[in-house]
């Protein structure tokens, strides 16, 4: 494969970079969206009860909703494109699932255009994104929970957000690389961008204030609000300190839980196997972080490219963060493993940084390196014994054709061996079905 052929090299331009890239995003979009469409089930499942409340069951303003607490995170945008959607719908979850894979697939090409961007063109090897983007590993992203704000806004967000650095123009950079940060903070587990980003810009204050006599009054400011912005995330946070242990059992348990997730991207199977290959993978990342790190700091490097350095450190910083995290978080917890697919979406930006590192290099090094890379992305994207076998939609259709047979939830459990909430008390499942059926929504809806 020719790593470094231009859009704009000889032949018919259905063989262009281009053309392939976004033809092998439009297949894979395709298989997702037919997926959706055969295995969703209208009926809201899980903890949808829960963070529907503020936007449906108890309806709240929007910036009530914006900032709404779901567990660890806060809803952010999640609620706002929730709301839109299900008012236009009568709350059907079918319609979540695709609006979800919408959003995906947007942020698939606008890392198409952030590689562009950094770049200058297209390569064929750059097939290799929307295959990162659209793993089957990550099926629990449509037909689990339907969030919004749970991996898909998040990831468009950083893929935004890395955009914002490409541009040229300070007065323009700075205001959106900050909005940007502060949706993602408030938006699912895009709050780990928030820790990465003041880094960011002080690093970035520091070049500038080398290589010019002024003071880089812009970068220092932007910094200050980054900081701002994180910290406003925890006023009035509940936390919830069950996992919150850091010796759970041995030091090594986190490393281990961190290097499962990350092979389970690859649809690594086997426990030792999974664990070294994760292993691997994650030195890999935090060497990339190191390296980049060290040239963006290193001021007689006249030759760095300390944009490019920003986005991959981004990329490869938020995910290591999210693993860190989520193993702090959930390794008490016997029923999430690390491989679980709702954590998948949140590793696409460290393989794509490590894509985008790749392609920066030189000679055979490069070759080889996006070989390797291609060679895991289809393993990725078309993995056996790992995808979506339709038993989630069949059980949940089981049970919605059983209450509304019935309207009994206590019954409806027993017959189908199926919850759908795990203590319908909890969450006034019985008072909400109802108010589903007053008003013709979700399940009731024609």
């Amino acid at each position: 494969m020719d790593t470094v052929s231009s859009e704009h090299s000889r032949g018919s331009w259905l063989f262009r970079p281009l053309t392939v890239a976004l033809a092998t995003d439009a297949v894979l979009a395709f298989r997702l969206f037919l997926t959706i469409r055969t295995e969703t089930v209208n009926i809201f499942y899980w903890d949808q009860w829960d963070f529907n409340d503020p936007i449906l069951f108890h309806p709240q303003s929007l910036w009530q909703a914006f900032g709404h607490q779901h567990g660890p995170h806060r809803q952010g945008l999640g609620a706002l494109v929730g709301l839109l959607v299900g008012r236009l719908s009568h709350w059907n979850t079918r319609s979540d699932a695709f609006a979800i894979a919408i959003i995906v697939v947007i942020a698939s090409l606008c890392a198409l255009w952030l590689k562009k961007r950094l770049f200058g063109f297209l390569a064929y090897s750059d097939v290799i994104i929307p295959m990162l983007f659209f793993t089957r590993v990550q099926w629990e992203t449509y037909l689990g929970t339907t969030n919004p704000a749970h991996g898909s806004l998040p990831l468009l967000l950083i893929v935004l957000y890395c955009l914002a650095w490409t541009c040229r123009r300070d007065i323009l950079k700075y205001p959106l690389v900050l909005i940007l940060n502060f949706l993602a903070i408030y938006t699912g587990f895009g709050l780990f961008l928030g820790f990465v980003t003041p880094v960011l810009l002080a690093i970035d204050a520091f070049d500038r204030g080398g290589r010019s006599q002024g003071i880089p009054w812009y970068a220092m400011a932007a910094c200050s609000l980054s900081i701002v912005s994180i910290v406003s995330f925890f006023v009035d946070y509940a936390r919830n300190l069950d996992c919150l242990s850091f010796i759970h059992s041995h030091p090594v348990s986190y490393v281990l839980f961190v290097s499962m997730m990350f092979s389970g991207f690859l649809a690594a199977r086997g426990y030792y196997f999974s664990a070294a290959t994760g292993a691997v993978v994650v030195a890999i990342l935090l060497a990339v972080v190191l390296v980049r790190l060290t040239r963006m700091l290193d001021r007689s490097n006249k030759e760095r490219n300390i944009s490019t350095s920003v986005i991959i450190v981004a990329l490869l910083a938020f995910s290591l963060l999210f693993g860190a995290g989520t193993a702090t978080g959930r390794i008490c917890v016997a029923s999430s493993p690390a491989q679980t697919s709702r954590y998948m979406i949140y590793l696409v930006p460290a393989f794509l940084g490590i894509y985008l590192h790749a392609f920066s290099l030189q000679g055979k090094v490069r070759r080889a390196s996006i070989s390797t890379l291609l060679v895991l992305s289809l393993l990725a994207s078309f993995p056996t014994g790992v995808a979506h076998k339709g038993t989630i939609g069949t059980t949940r259709t089981v049970w919605k054709n059983c209450y509304l047979r019935l309207e009994d939830v206590d019954r409806c459990d027993e017959i189908t061996n199926f919850r759908l909430y795990p203590v319908p008390e909890a969450t006034q499942l019985k008072e909400k079905l109802l108010y589903l059926k007053q008003h013709q929504l979700n399940l009731y809806a024609k």
